[in-house]
């Protein structure tokens, strides 16, 4: 593995660590959704629903999943795990979009495109071991 995708992996490791932490704390995670929404109506969105004491469990196991996942991903750099990081993001990708498409929120829109270009970065990479994919 090349020196500049490792770099790459790390830096949305600590991207994850960053943006689904504060969903994680269940203290946190209201406030967090408060200005995700407060963006949204900011940026011509919609104001998003009040959460149930349900779904705020639900982003919590979310954001703790999310969170060691990344932490995994830190401690366990490979082109493989890259990879399937790459179509995990594209699998997130596909529901915020879907998410936005049903609520008319800008907020998961934007999430979408950067999940969606977050991974053809992990894709675009050559390896010897793995079959090469149409981006790399």
């Amino acid at each position: 593995m090349n020196q500049k995708y490792q770099k790459m992996l790390v830096t949305f490791c600590v991207y994850d660590f960053i943006l689904l932490g504060p969903l994680a704390l269940p203290w946190v995670n209201q406030m967090a959704l408060g200005l995700l929404s407060s963006l949204d109506v900011w940026l011509g969105g919609s104001v998003w629903p009040e959460f149930s004491p349900l779904h705020l469990v639900l982003i919590g196991l979310f954001g703790t999943l999310g969170v060691f996942w990344a932490y995994w991903r830190l401690k366990h750099l490979s082109v493989e795990i890259g990879r399937f990081e790459g179509y995990l993001r594209f699998i997130l990708g596909s529901w915020a979009f879907v998410g936005a498409l049903w609520s008319g929120s800008i907020v998961l829109l934007l999430v979408a495109l950067l999940e969606f270009a977050v991974g053809v970065l992990h894709l675009n990479v050559k390896s010897e071991k793995l079959p090469q994919t149409w981006v790399s």
